[in-house]
């Protein structure tokens, strides 16, 4: 069996169905041997857009998504996508092309060192050879999902050599082994032991019985380990308000009475209030990149959590580390709580903080836009309850992860760790792919849309019914808006026009301009009915971004 052969046979039995990338010379054994395994191998044109699908396609089902490039400036190309997934704790198996070690003494075209370039950014990177292939892949499997050792899940990076991968593995038989095995793998259930203590959470208990106003705190973990169910149960018992973290949308349905808002978007005054009204904040799950916006010092914390934060982005009073997350550990050893806040108040505070105390269409008659916030309210209105919406990286991103009401998790899929902009097509491709039978739309600006347009052909190709939004200013605006915060001059921030119906029609799209509310409503419901994808050009206010009279601005560095 050769090198190539059983990479792409282990990827198929583990459940890997197709991989993203852009090919070069030097991975063309890699494509084959995918072929031939019946791994749909998906052409994009960045290499950077391949791997934001795949780490997408990770997020949503807890295997690593796969992608690949050539080497040299196709492996640097990737790095933004590989970083993603490292941030938002994705598992990825990303591999790129290389010289064979007798060539490299000899040529220096395309030569970097690209393990210590990636090394930063993953939970493993190295090179894969013939000799090593059944060691390393069946163990960096696990790693990536983060079941090996109990941790995060995220990226692995290998280099090989098309040399290599022609190769005969060292044992056949075991190679045929470990393929068969390959379907069986999946988190391991352990416990991690908190000092000396017996039952943590018989403290932790205490510490919430003692509180008087708690507040809970859903982060990345509570999807990750699909504890749902527990949080909810716990911030019932409890009477807690429970706030969310941008990866955490959905993990209790926003329509919940207990909902308090989303930490470290707009409108974030009001969460800064309930928060010093607290004398506890539970952080269930909550990983250090998680947050935007630095966590407050108060009120104090006290952490629950599948994996410790090494970081330290907050310093919890007390934490209880265990994996899977046992939310349900603390509920069992909680007393019950009378409601101590008028969540119905303040999410009537939250609201007005984001603009949203007005009537649909209200705004365009001056300004021949429209505000972001009703192009959201649209486009909420028309998506199911369990449709996808991927966003982008910008202000609308600040925007919708406060206005856009989630109500199931991973239905909401941002950039959070490293917020790249260019990540909502991708991510939307990979949903769509993923989940043919749901409603994919994607929320995006026309900066972030001029950055990768080439995808708007893979879209097209792949025969995608999606629906893609895209605000157009004509400007970087949440730039823009720092530099009036800091009274600095507005420069190099806008951009010309640009026909972007016209564009996607050129590049096989439906395309629909979309200048009132009423254009757009009908243009949103005709692309959820269509049978390939829809861009929906809005031109936009982004006066509309800017918090209301006498509200500080987010400060999102």
């Amino acid at each position: 069996m050769e090198a190539a052969t059983f990479v792409a046979r282990y990827l198929k039995a583990a459940g890997v169905k197709r991989a993203f990338g852009l090919p070069g010379g030097e991975v063309l054994a890699l494509v084959e041997g995918l072929r031939a395994a019946g791994v749909d191998v998906i052409l994009t044109h960045h290499e950077g857009q391949a791997a934001m699908m795949a780490e997408a396609t990770g997020w949503l089902t807890d295997l690593p998504g796969v992608c690949f490039s050539t080497l040299g400036p196709g492996a640097s190309n990737l790095v933004s996508g590989v970083a993603n997934a490292f941030l938002d704790r994705a598992p990825l198996l990303a591999f790129s092309g290389d010289h064979s070690d007798a060539f490299k003494p000899r040529n220096t075209h395309q030569q970097l060192d690209l393990v210590e370039l990636f090394a930063p950014i993953t939970r493993f990177a190295g090179e894969l050879s013939a000799e090593n292939a059944l060691d390393l892949l069946t163990r960096l499997f696990d790693v990536a999902t983060g079941t090996t050792p109990v941790g995060q899940p995220g990226p692995v990076y290998l280099t090989v050599a098309n040399e290599e991968l022609r190769l005969t593995v060292a044992d056949p038989a075991m190679a045929e082994r470990h393929v068969e095995r390959a379907g069986n793998r999946w988190r391991a259930s352990s416990s991690i032991r908190f000092g000396d203590e017996r039952d943590p959470f018989e403290r932790a208990a205490m510490t919430v019985d003692a509180s008087q106003r708690p507040v809970i705190v859903a982060g990345i973990q509570v999807v990750q380990y699909s504890v749902e169910r527990q949080l909810r149960e716990l911030a019932e018992r409890i009477n807690a308000p429970l706030l969310v973290t941008p990866q955490a949308k959905g993990s209790l349905p926003e329509d919940h009475a207990l909902f308090a808002g989303t930490f470290g978007a707009f409108g974030q005054p009001a969460i800064d209030s309930l928060l010093q009204s607290s004398d506890l904040a539970i952080m269930a799950g909550v990983d250090g990149v998680d947050f935007i916006t630095p966590w407050p010092t108060k009120p104090p914390a006290l952490s629950i959590t599948g994996v410790p934060e090494r970081r330290r982005t907050f310093q919890p009073i007390f934490e209880v580390a265990q994996s899977p997350l046992a939310l349900d550990r603390l509920t069992a050893r909680c007393r019950p709580k009378p409601a101590w806040l008028d969540v119905e108040g303040h999410r009537r505070r939250l609201a007005a903080g984001i603009h949203l105390g007005w009537s649909a269409g209200t705004f365009q008659a001056d300004t021949g836009s429209m505000s972001p916030q009703t192009v959201l309210k649209a486009l909420r209105e028309t998506l199911p309850a369990d449709g996808i919406l991927t966003c982008d990286v910008g202000s609308h991103k600040l925007q919708a992860c406060q206005q856009w009401q989630t109500l199931a998790p991973k239905t909401f899929l941002t950039s959070n760790g490293l917020s790249s902009m260019g990540y909502a097509i991708p991510a939307a491709v990979a949903a769509k792919l993923e989940l043919p039978d749901r409603h994919v739309a994607a929320i995006l600006g026309d900066g972030g849309l001029l950055m990768y347009a080439g995808e708007l052909e893979t879209v097209a190709r792949l025969g995608l019914p999606l629906t893609l939004v895209v605000l157009v200013d004509q400007s970087l605006s949440l730039i823009k808006l720092k530099q009036e915060r800091d009274a600095l001059p507005i420069h190099a921030v806008d951009f010309g026009p640009v026909d972007y119906a016209g564009l996607a029609q050129d590049l096989g799209l439906n395309g629909r301009r979309c200048p009132t509310y009423e254009d757009l409503s009908s243009a949103l419901r005709a692309a959820s009915r269509a049978d390939r994808a829809t861009l929906i050009e809005v031109p936009i206010d982004m006066g509309w971004y800017r918090p209301p009279t006498g509200q500080a601005a987010l400060d999102v560095g």
